[in-house]
C-alpha cells in the first residue's frame, strides 16, 4: 500500500487497488489527517466520459493506487499533484495526473488546469490527464525535476497485441510533457527535440592525427 506524505507533513494519502474478478478491479484509499478527520475515498464505477474535465469529491473519487506526489503553486495556492495508476480491464491500465486541493480541511479532486492549445475553450482545458494504454506495455507519467515539467509517453492508436483486445494506446517512442506557466500546466508537444548540425564526436582523435600515418608518426 503505498503511504504519500507533504512536505509539511499535514496529511497522508493511502491508496491500494483490488483484483475482484478477472477483468474487474476496485480502487480503495483515504487520507488521514495531521489535526482532524480521516477521509474515506470511495471509488464507485468504472467509466471515463467526461472525467477528465469533472470535480470530484471524497464520495465520487476515481481511484488511483498512488505512486507520486508533486507540490506546486498555482496564483497563490498551494496545490498537490498525484501520479497514479489504475487497473481499468483485462486489457488497458490508465496512468493519471490528478489535482488535489483542500478547503477547510476536506479535499477534493480536479482543477481547470491542464491547458492544451491557446484558445482557452473547454474542451481544451482539463481537470486531470488520463493515459488509457494497452495493459501489456510500459507507460511513463511523472514528474521530471531536470526539467521541471510533468512528462510522459506518447500515445498513439494501434491495434492491441492480445488476442481479442482490438485497437488500443502504445507507446511510439517520443514523450510530451506539462510546464507550469502562469498558474497552468501548459502542453508540450516535443521533448529532447534538440538537432544539432553534425554528429557529436566526443573526442575527436583523427582531427589531431590528420598528416600522420596510422603509427600516430608524421611524414616529412
Amino acid at each position: 500500500i503505498p503511504i504519500l506524505e507533504n512536505s509539511d507533513k499535514t496529511f497522508k494519502i493511502f491508496s491500494w487497488e483490488l483484483k475482484l474478478e478477472a477483468s474487474k478491479y476496485k480502487q480503495f484509499g483515504f487520507i488521514q489527517m495531521k489535526d482532524g478527520p480521516v477521509h474515506t475515498l470511495t471509488s464507485e464505477g468504472n467509466e471515463l466520459e467526461d472525467i477528465s474535465y469533472d470535480f470530484i469529491t471524497t464520495e465520487d473519487w476515481y481511484g488511483a493506487m498512488y505512486y507520486k506526489l508533486e507540490e506546486f503553486n498555482s496564483k497563490g495556492q498551494k496545490l498537490y499533484m498525484l501520479f497514479g495508476r489504475r487497473s481499468y480491464s483485462k486489457f488497458n491500465t490508465l496512468k493519471i495526473a490528478d489535482v488535489l486541493t483542500f478547503e477547510n480541511n476536506i479535499p477534493s479532486f480536479g482543477k481547470e488546469i491542464f491547458k492544451l492549445n491557446d484558445d482557452g475553450t473547454r474542451g481544451d482545458i482539463k481537470s486531470r490527464l488520463i493515459l488509457n494504454y494497452s495493459a501489456d506495455s510500459n507507460v511513463s507519467l511523472n514528474y521530471n525535476t531536470e526539467l521541471g515539467m510533468i512528462v510522459h509517453d506518447h500515445l498513439i492508436a494501434r491495434m492491441g497485441r492480445m488476442p481479442g483486445q482490438g485497437p488500443t494506446q502504445l507507446p511510439d517512442g517520443s514523450y510530451v510533457g506539462w510546464k507550469l506557466k502562469d498558474g497552468m500546466w501548459n502542453y508540450v508537444e516535443k521533448i529532447y527535440d534538440q538537432k544539432l548540425d553534425e554528429a557529436p564526436r566526443p573526442n575527436p582523435i583523427l582531427d589531431k592525427r590528420k598528416g600522420s600515418s596510422i603509427s600516430g608518426k608524421r611524414g616529412k
